[in-house]
């Protein structure tokens, strides 16, 4: 079904799009339906109720004027404000209320908005969560805080999927991403939980001065959420050879020397006494993903990354390849827990090497346990003037 070109990003009330994803997870938390013949002031205190959002626990609904106060815990505490605007803090309601005034604007010019999180039971404020336009180009951006107060509850999960299903299924939008200091494990859970996978690292423009991870997903990604077909994995053998080949079509290699090095690969795995292990991931559409891990010797095999220096014995993670109609869906992530369980049987630690300047989800790896311990690795070949970064997983041995 084609879905019309929306105004503002904005959806009418028989969007194509609503119709697309019913069933699914439309609708789910929307409290009364679109009235766009009324309008209410937040400024006086009167919300929209078409503007509010209901989940088990929460309702959201947009900020008004009153609520600075309510929301100083927001702006106040070091700890909630970490790793947001740079670990400022304030406690001038007035400039709360400078804040609170921007969403207003924003919720009357687009419909959606930052919006007060309210707690059911309490009936109090225990955060700020909600879609807002992050820059000229019109990109749309996710953003949460909680007080200290509520954490650990999972509102911020359970806010952030609310806001994400609206803004896709309500307002038409076609991507909507997410920002977060590379060291804020606890943000980045949240965001990967509701479903807005990593794309890159980058470093801020703003005022901030400090690496960002960005995140996005697209009305696509949203809308198949949970509705992928089983995705299996096993060790490979020797009639994954060709697919294995097409799916490295973009390695770095002569691609008829493909089938004769995925060969090689398997016959090592299929041993048990093998230094080797190659899994793939597949489900009804044939391989989608593979990852390999290999034992290196320095006194007897040549550096696997054409480094200089020898890198130190023992078990190596190699890169993950995955069909890129499957990319964001945590299959790498899924396939190193797998390689992860199986070296734990087998060693105490194992490594991580890549270029610098290679595009690697470093912050999954950082959650699998991986810290670096070494960035002067230098590269054979003198055209690479990059350094290589070696990663190390202190592993708890099983059995």
């Amino acid at each position: 079904m084609r879905r019309p070109s929306p105004d503002c990003n904005r959806a009418t009330g028989n969007s194509p799009t609503r119709q697309l994803t019913n069933g699914l997870c439309a609708s789910r938390h929307f409290i009364g339906t679109v009235a766009r013949n009324r309008t209410c002031d937040p400024r006086a205190g009167m919300i929209n109720v078409s503007a509010m959002l209901e989940t088990p626990r929460l309702l959201l609904r947009p900020c008004k004027l009153a609520d600075a106060s309510d929301a100083l815990p927001l702006y106040s505490d070091v700890e909630v404000t970490r790793f947001i605007g740079g670990g400022r803090t304030t406690t001038d309601t007035k400039k709360i209320e400078a804040i609170i005034s921007r969403f207003m604007d924003h919720e009357r010019q687009f419909g959606f908005s930052p919006r007060a999180i309210i707690e059911k039971s309490s009936g109090s404020l225990v955060g700020i969560c909600g879609l807002h336009h992050f820059n000229a180009e019109g990109e749309v951006e996710i953003g949460f805080r909680i007080a200290r107060a509520a954490w650990g509850k999972g509102y911020a999960t359970e806010a952030g999927q609310a806001s994400l299903d609206e803004g896709f299924e309500k307002y038409d939008l076609k991507r909507v991403i997410a920002l977060t200091h590379t060291k804020n494990i606890a943000s980045k859970k949240v965001i990967e939980k509701i479903g807005i996978g990593w794309e890159r690292s980058l470093s801020s423009q703003d005022e901030d001065q400090c690496e960002k991870d960005l995140y996005a997903v697209d009305f696509w990604r949203h809308s198949i959420r949970g509705r992928l077909p089983p995705i299996k994995i096993r060790t490979a053998h020797e009639n994954d050879v060709l697919s294995l080949a097409c799916l490295a079509s973009n390695i770095q290699t002569e691609q008829h020397e493909l089938p004769k090095i995925f060969e090689e690969e398997i016959a090592l795995t299929r041993k048990r006494t093998g230094q080797r292990l190659l899994l793939v991931a597949y489900n009804h559409d044939g391989l989608i993903a593979f990852a390999g891990s290999r034992y290196y010797q320095p006194q007897s095999d040549p550096s696997p990354y054409d480094t200089v220096n020898p890198l130190p014995e023992g078990w190596y993670l190699k890169g993950v390849s995955v069909r890129s109609d499957y990319h964001r869906q945590g299959i790498a992530t899924k396939l190193t827990e797998m390689r992860l369980r199986w070296l734990k049987e087998r060693t105490d630690s194992a490594y991580l090497f890549f270029d610098r300047e290679a595009k690697v989800a470093t912050p999954m790896y950082g959650r699998l346990g991986f810290r670096e311990i070494s960035r002067d690795w230098t590269f054979i070949d003198p055209k690479n003037s990059n350094r290589g970064i070696l990663l190390k997983n202190h592993l708890t041995r099983s059995g």
